[in-house]
């Protein structure tokens, strides 16, 4: 028509014999799969089994440790019902009938009094 080819005329009048080409739907597919496979790697990484732990803002101080607690830590304990207790160090103490102080540390056989 009017020295058109074929294709001039049916573009003009809204026909089409090609539809999308191949490599125009090519393109939208790796699209497509790329943003999938992103949202897939986002939410696998983002997500652990751990819980979260929430952490303290730099300007808040830390809680000092109870007196009391680091007192029990320290505490000595009773090895036995003779009255002899061991420290934190290993040194046995003990306190004789008139109220005297005796020690022991791990590399001592005797007991020896302690002087104040």
């Amino acid at each position: 028509e009017k020295g058109c080819s074929e294709s001039q005329v049916d573009y003009q009048s809204g026909g089409s014999s090609g539809g999308i080409s191949p490599s125009v739907l090519a393109i939208i597919a790796i699209i497509v799969i790329a943003l999938a496979g992103g949202a897939i790697a986002f939410f696998m990484l983002g997500r652990s089994d751990e819980p979260d732990i929430p952490q303290l803002p730099a300007d808040i101080p830390a809680p000092e440790p109870i007196e009391e607690f680091a007192q029990d830590a320290l505490e000595e304990t009773t090895s036995g019902g003779d009255g002899i207790t061991v420290d934190e160090d290993g040194t046995e103490w003990w306190e004789d009938e008139a109220g005297v102080w005796w020690y022991r540390t791990v590399s001592m056989d005797d007991w020896e009094e302690f002087q104040s």
